[in-house]
């Protein structure tokens, strides 16, 4: 059950995607921007649109979630900011092009802890994977203990061991993972962090609860299939 929880928020690349990008980190970015073009003498430019900032931002959850390095990709920036200097200002010269290039990277890294995340994205890649393993054992585990209990008889035993396996297994995931502190470590600005994390929270107790419920009734129509065939 904890397994499935986290495949559906923490471990997922889409989910948490969405939520940095729902977030005020777009915004603040733009804001860092325009703080660092304004020094070039750019005023009002609208270098780069919220669409890139996403774009950017999913580019680097995704090198998160594959255990490679993150970074900001220059190309793409550069590409948006030479649309932006030919269509607003007229000015492609190359080292114009670099300074403005240069300072949207720095403000992307200056939200976002480009070095300091890195540092954790193999764990993260490796403790995905422990956790998919787990899932799969667990399924694995649950159906042999289906297919033991309608042989022996000893459905009642036979599942309460495989809980208890599984619930272990869980509870050394949180420990090795340190969930809590991950929407922490993307993101450098504390406001942002809070918001990201308070709303993981919510959706992991929500979805927990879901997984539970539907465990719950699962339960009960095992032990009525139980009864009915008594076992």
């Amino acid at each position: 059950m904890i397994t499935m929880i986290l495949n559906l928020t923490v471990f997922n690349e889409n989910y948490m995607t969405k939520q940095i990008q729902h977030s005020d980190v777009a915004s603040q970015i733009n804001q860092n921007i325009d703080q660092q073009t304004s020094k070039l003498g750019l005023q009002n430019t609208n270098l780069v649109g919220s669409d890139l900032i996403n774009q950017v931002l999913k580019n680097m959850v995704h090198q998160f979630y594959q255990g490679e390095t993150v970074q900001v990709d220059n190309n793409l920036v550069t590409n948006q900011v030479e649309q932006s200097l030919g269509s607003n200002t007229g000015i492609l010269q190359q080292g114009i092009t670099g300074m403005v290039v240069s300072g949207v990277v720095q403000a992307i890294n200056t939200q976002i802890n480009s070095e300091k995340i890195s540092s954790y994205s193999k764990t993260m890649s490796d403790t995905r994977r422990i956790n998919s393993f787990t899932e799969t054992a667990a399924f694995i585990l649950l159906a042999v203990c289906m297919i033991l209990a309608l042989i022996k008889k000893a459905l009642f035993r036979i599942s309460g061991v495989g809980a208890i396996f599984s619930g272990l297994l869980g509870a050394i995931l949180f420990g090795f993972a340190y969930v809590g502190d991950i929407p922490a470590k993307l993101i450098t600005n504390n406001s942002v962090a809070v918001q990201i994390g308070n709303q993981v929270v919510k959706d992991i107790t929500s979805t927990g609860f879901l997984v539970a419920v539907i465990t719950a009734v699962t339960g009960i129509l095992l032990y009525g299939i139980g009864r009915f065939i008594k076992i």
